[in-house]
């Protein structure tokens, strides 16, 4: 298959063997090992304030380190280069006074794949929507609990997911990237209340009657996938292991990602884009440097080898 998600054959083909949806630390350690024995270009933005600009460096640096890329082109605007100073030689910094263009346009040539690193999202999002020529974006982040649950979820972006239609997207793009990874997907779609709140209020009816959609139709048209219908209970998808978790909408997905990563002790490992020919991974703006070192291997590991 091209484009950014490679088929389970290249999985296979550098010796990851096929894998239980329930060992919690494999899927991390399948994207290391993929991200070290193909080592990628890798463009990653940088911005202001310093603060976030330093934590790229040093998520720069330590992939270097780790060998989860070859090299790293570092893309921002000439005001935050001077202010950071003296920049270890071995990162390449592209001075641009449109860092959000000039790091979609390193995919044309120079770089294997991206990383938003702490580049703004709205403006980095149009560039992307407008060079794939998408009438939709779409994201699937990995995430890990503190429990050390490693798993996908989608969607995280506020106008992300908003109908069965989106959410089949995710899921059958999300299966092709954990078959890669040579998992059986396992699927939890969520909604905003139980199957007996029916009644109660109409939105929370829609997405009761969108969940119970999507798991009707993934079942049919989606081969090697197990699929259930959790209703609300988020909870019960992290204790039966599920390994792509698909959220009422994107607002809710964005919030259960903030409470997750910001102030709940898990962690997010980047989140690629879907469907693109080359591989884009996101991070936010206020993540930890660790995911910022998750994205590049990510990105790395994302990439087709010819």
């Amino acid at each position: 298959m091209k484009g950014a998600f490679a088929t389970s054959n290249r999985a296979r083909a550098f010796g990851c063997a096929a894998l239980d949806f329930g060992e919690v630390v494999s899927v991390l350690e399948a994207i290391i090992r993929l991200a070290q024995r193909l080592p990628a270009i890798v463009g990653l933005g940088i911005s202001a304030p310093i603060e976030h600009a330093r934590k790229t460096i040093d998520a720069a640096l330590r992939s270097l380190w780790n060998g989860y890329a070859k090299r790293i082109l570092l893309v921002g605007k000439p005001e935050t280069f001077y202010e950071l100073g003296a920049i270890d030689p071995s990162l390449i910094q592209v001075v641009s006074d449109d860092p959000e263009s000039d790091l979609v346009k390193l995919l044309d040539g120079e770089a294997n794949a991206i990383v938003r690193g702490s580049l703004g999202a709205s403006k980095l999002l149009a560039k992307i929507k407008s060079k794939f020529k998408l009438p939709f974006l779409a994201r699937l982040a990995l995430l890990e609990t503190l429990g050390k649950h490693r798993f996908f979820f989608a969607p995280v972006g506020i106008d992300e997911g908003r109908n069965v239609r989106e959410k089949l997207y995710f899921i059958s793009e999300g299966a092709k990237l954990i078959q890669a990874l040579e998992y059986k997907p396992r699927v939890a779609v969520l909604s905003g209340g139980r199957t007996g709140d029916m009644g109660r209020d109409r939105r929370v009816d829609a997405t009761i009657k969108d969940a119970e959609a999507v798991v009707e139709t993934a079942g049919q048209e989606i081969s090697n996938i197990e699929i259930k219908h959790y209703e609300i209970m988020i909870e019960d998808a992290i204790a039966d292991r599920a390994n792509l978790i698909i959220a009422p909408d994107g607002v809710s997905g964005n919030l259960i990602y903030r409470a997750l990563t910001h102030f709940g002790g898990g962690t997010s490992h980047g989140a690629p884009y879907l469907g693109l020919a080359k591989p884009i991974v996101d991070t936010s703006r206020v993540g930890p440097m660790n995911e910022y070192v998750g994205a590049i291997a990510f990105a790395s590991a994302l990439v087709t080898q010819t």
